[in-house]
């Protein structure tokens, strides 16, 4: 049937249209197309499913009596859908490559008609063109006023508060929140690849427990064991490393450790600054500003090294220990350091007083020249003091034994004194000079006396001393390249010196009490 125009009723339905209808012979009515009186509006209404076919009569669109578009689909689940079988799935929103054009994608809650003039809440997705590119935005809109929170631009570059984002992401005005659904567990938060084989070369996560910023290489904090770490990487013999960051600073590491993705690695702590600002280094308690120790940082044994260099091993290469007051200028202070001169690699101790000028104190000097320490600049190799010792020896006598005695001596440098206490001896009776060897031979050219005091040696008496006189003194005496200190009378006579012998002593007892300085060799 064609009707454009029809105001009455047909039974009891009223069609009060104009157009064309298509309808059985009863008042159940069925499909047309027509106006509406009150709109003016054309119509296309059905009591079922609305069809749209094409070609060799195949569905394209419909919609079905709930008002769900299918495209492709004929049997639509939500208000569009769009379904292309076996090929892509496209919708297409597009405008004209000019500086004016933009392309649009509204999603909006509120009431039905123009969103932006009801009191409405929506996002925008919105493609800007200026005749050459195109730029992504992604928009808020409060019901007032727009708030664009994402661009991208033909870059690749993505800005969060920026629409200029100068870099792959670009986040301005606030921060990036990531973690797990547990507080206390630890997680990797970034990672960072290293080949195509997905090994992850550097992680940023947290830490469990103490929540700390945890910066891994080859590695990643648990999530279920407080400092314990996790493989990243496959590669064979892969060194490892992780720094955690809290109020206190650790570093950890591994090397040359081969695991599988996801396994324990055990870290070996390093380095730490404490809460207090102590440093340790192999030690995780550390109980000074800086505290070095070896073996296990838990177990430390505190023998470790410093080494402090000063680059190249050239003659203006040094490293070294400065102690100054708050001024770096003109001030007091002490430094020591490590110069290097020609090989002879030595240790300075240099003082200012009140001057911006060093002045060397002592020289500790190095093993290729000598060794040995210099005072105040001198750098002469026989000025150098080379030795320093105490200890004691065991005299002998040319004729018999001792009895008992005490023998110390001090060697600084060059210079011997002994102390020599002698209590009996086994011969009193031979003509023999009286002799006791002596720690350290005498220099060549170097002759030194000594003194003496005693018990039971006469010196005057019968059996006096051979040539001793009333003003004669008995002293100790060592002479030039000897390794024996002898007795000697000396004398107001010019007929030499006379030497105690064994003969002289009137008791075995006899009790001597000898000191000596002398130069050695």
């Amino acid at each position: 049937m064609l009707r454009l125009n029809d105001p009455a009723t047909i039974g009891a339905v009223d069609r009060k249209v104009g157009g064309i209808e298509f309808y059985q012979n009863d008042a159940s009515g069925g499909a047309g197309i027509g106006s509406s009186i009150a709109a003016h509006h054309v119509n296309i209404s059905g009591d079922t499913d609305l069809r749209f076919a094409t070609g060799d009569n195949t569905e394209r669109m419909r919609i079905d009596s709930d008002g769900k578009v299918g495209i492709g689909h004929s049997s639509p689940s939500t208000q569009l859908m769009i379904d292309t079988g076996d090929t892509n799935s496209i919708l297409g929103v597009n405008s004209p490559l000019s500086s004016s054009a933009f392309s649009q994608l509204i999603l909006h809650h509120g009431p039905q008609g123009d969103w932006y003039t009801n009191s409405v809440v929506a996002w925008q997705l919105f493609s800007d063109c200026d005749g050459t590119d195109a730029t992504f935005r992604m928009s808020y809109f409060d019901g007032s006023a727009y708030t664009h929170t994402l661009y991208m631009l033909p870059s690749g570059n993505v800005g969060i508060g920026t629409d200029s984002p100068s870099s792959k992401l670009d986040v301005r005005n606030g921060y990036i929140l990531t973690g797990t659904a547990a507080s206390t567990a630890g997680t990797k938060l970034l990672a960072g690849y290293y080949n195509s084989s997905g090994d992850e070369a550097v992680t940023i996560g947290t830490s469990r427990s103490s929540a700390a910023l945890v910066l891994g290489y080859g590695c990643f904090p648990s999530s279920t064991t407080a400092d314990a770490f996790l493989s990243s990487a496959d590669n064979v013999a892969w060194d490892r490393g992780a720094v955690s960051i809290s109020d206190r600073f650790v570093y950890r590491n591994a090397v040359g450790t081969t695991t599988t993705v996801g396994d324990p690695v055990t870290l070996t702590e390093r380095f730490r600054i404490a809460e207090n600002g102590y440093i340790g280094v192999n030690t995780n308690s550390p109980q000074h500003l800086l505290d070095v120790g070896s073996g296990s940082a838990s177990a430390p044994t505190h023998k470790g090294h410093i080494r402090l260099g000063g680059g190249a091993l050239t003659n203006s290469g040094h490293g070294g220990i400065e102690f100054r007051g708050s001024t770096f200028g003109s001030g007091y202070g002490w430094r020591i350091q490590n110069e290097d001169p020609g090989g002879q690699t030595p240790l300075v101790i240099s003082s200012r007083e009140n001057s911006t000028t060093w002045t060397e104190v002592a020289r500790f000097r190095g093993n290729a020249v000598g060794g040995g320490i210099a005072f105040n600049g001198d750098t002469t190799a026989q000025n150098a003091l080379d030795d320093y010792e105490e200890g004691t020896w065991t005299p002998t006598l040319g004729t018999g034994t001792i009895t008992s005695y005490e023998a110390n001596y001090t060697k600084i440098g060059n210079v011997v004194h002994v102390q020599i206490y002698i209590n009996g001896v086994s011969d009193i009776s031979t003509a023999a000079n009286f002799i006791v060897s002596l720690p350290y031979a005498s220099k060549s050219g170097a002759r030194s006396p000594g003194s003496i005091m005693f018990r039971n040696i006469d010196t005057e008496g019968a059996s006096q001393i051979s040539g001793a006189t009333a003003d004669s003194q008995l002293n100790t005496y060592v002479g030039s390249s000897s390794s024996n200190l002898y007795l000697y009378i000396s004398r107001n006579q010019g007929s030499g010196y006379v030497n105690l012998q064994h003969n002289d002593f009137t008791n075995s007892g006899v009790d001597m009490f000898m000191s000596l300085t002398y130069i050695a060799a």
